[in-house]
């Protein structure tokens, strides 16, 4: 169907449809998933462009305490024959409800990886306005930069919330927060979701994020979940769930090689990986750049007219203690990397394996071109134990070979094309 009589019901021209109508397919493919996604996106962009109004929080009616028994012994209890004082059990302090504003109401969106989840997250992105307060961020760039902004606020008194103070500090940038592949691990991360999302929510933020997994199945099986179970039917009515999955993983359809990844690892591929290098950047010089106060050395780097290029052998960012910030930190500055000599992974090198995925994950993000060599085919580079029970390194993988298999494509070149120069604005670089 032309792109004009998809939306001839609409006579408003809403940003959501000119953004959609703009993309060029190929390399976007369109589906009825999406266009559902943009009628249900619809109406909550109308609502983010109205003043900010949040309905105050219902007073929290307390119940009197009554003072507590003394086990029927007074002042001579103890010569008379008294009974001891029953020791009193520990009561949990019940958690208060939190204010969960209709106002701030933002969407879940669900699907397996290559359903078109971002694109519909970046869709809604490209079409706000340039200067209104959002952020756009992947979950790596969030969970890092929220908590070490978290660890900047200190506690003036006893009664104090630290996420009362951050989320506080948040608003007046980020009415909008759309968050790419939520995925929870950690008990730390955990409550730093749930006290967070519960006060920006408060104060009238939206939030819309898009995961693999559903809302009951974040942290499944994790350590001390029952403490942020309370927080998922929160998570429900905030985000209401859209469904976007689909049979089909558009990664990997239309997918021609670029010859930016060579395997295996030979005198021959090492060649035709030097001239490739050496074509973008005749002359590379070392460099270093800062991340947080540390430094990180660039190998080989320079620039060309697609812009900044920077080479490291693997284990130069693998097979170091590297975190997500350093990661972001490249990919933002650099629109090309190479990486020299990807080995096989197995359940030994499982650290390095997890570097590599939140390596790729972050790339991907920021829409940065790869070029690598490897021992075997980038997306058969993980020996992935048999048998394992890891529901979270399965889906890891999962969603890591299918960015692989896009990014080692022509298509991806022309969606970096397209997409790059939203995905490194401060908004999209920083909480």
């Amino acid at each position: 169907m032309p792109m004009e009589e998809i939306f001839a019901e609409s006579s408003t021209g809403h940003p959501l449809e000119s953004s959609y109508m703009k993309l060029p397919s190929p390399p976007f493919r369109r589906d009825d998933g999406q266009l559902d996604a943009i009628k249900i996106m619809m109406p909550i962009y109308d609502k983010l462009m109205l003043p900010l109004k949040v309905s105050a929080a219902p007073v929290q009616k307390q119940k009197a305490s009554s003072a507590p028994s003394g086990g029927g012994g007074g002042l001579f209890s103890s010569f008379f024959g008294g009974s001891k004082p029953k020791p009193q059990a520990v009561v949990k302090p019940k958690e208060v409800k939190p204010h969960l504003p209709v106002e701030a109401r933002g969407l879940y969106i669900y699907g397996t990886p290559g359903t078109g989840k971002t694109v519909m997250l970046d869709l809604f992105y490209r079409s706000l306005p340039t200067d209104y307060p959002a952020r756009r961020l992947h979950w790596h760039e969030f969970i890092g930069q929220g908590m070490r902004q978290l660890g900047s606020f200190k506690k003036e008194s006893a009664s104090d919330d630290l996420y009362e103070k951050l989320a506080e500090s948040l608003v007046p940038r980020c009415r909008l927060l759309l968050l790419d592949e939520l995925l929870i691990t950690h008990i730390s991360e955990a409550m730093f979701v749930k006290q967070l999302f519960r006060a920006l929510w408060a104060r009238g933020t939206v939030v819309i994020t898009t995961s693999n997994y559903l809302p009951d199945e974040l942290y499944a099986g994790g350590f001390n979940r029952s403490e942020f179970e309370p927080f998922i039917p929160n998570l429900k009515e905030m985000c209401p769930l859209l469904d976007l999955d689909s049979p089909f993983d558009y990664r990997t359809l239309g997918v021609e090689p670029a010859g930016r990844f060579l395997t295996p690892i030979t005198e021959a591929t090492s060649a035709m990986f030097d001239a490739q290098f050496e074509n973008l950047v005749p002359e590379p010089v070392q460099a270093e750049i800062l991340v947080e106060g540390r430094p990180i050395q660039i190998p080989a780097s320079g620039a060309c007219e697609h812009g900044h290029v920077a080479r490291f052998h693997f284990n130069d960012l693998c097979g170091k203690p590297r975190g997500r910030a350093e990661f972001a930190a490249l990919a933002t500055k650099y629109d090309t990397i190479f990486i020299d000599e990807v080995p096989r992974l197995n359940a030994d090198l499982g650290a390095e394996f997890a570097r590599l995925v939140s390596l790729i994950d972050v790339l991907y993000d920021k829409k940065c071109l790869l070029h690598c060599t490897s021992e075997l085919p980038m997306c058969e580079i993980w020996d992935m134990p048999e048998n394992t029970n890891n529901m979270d390194e399965m889906w890891a993988w999962r969603r890591t070979k299918n960015k692989l298999a896009e990014m080692a494509s022509t298509k991806y070149a022309k969606v970096a094309g397209i997409m790059r120069g939203h995905l490194v604005q401060a908004r999209a670089t920083e909480l």
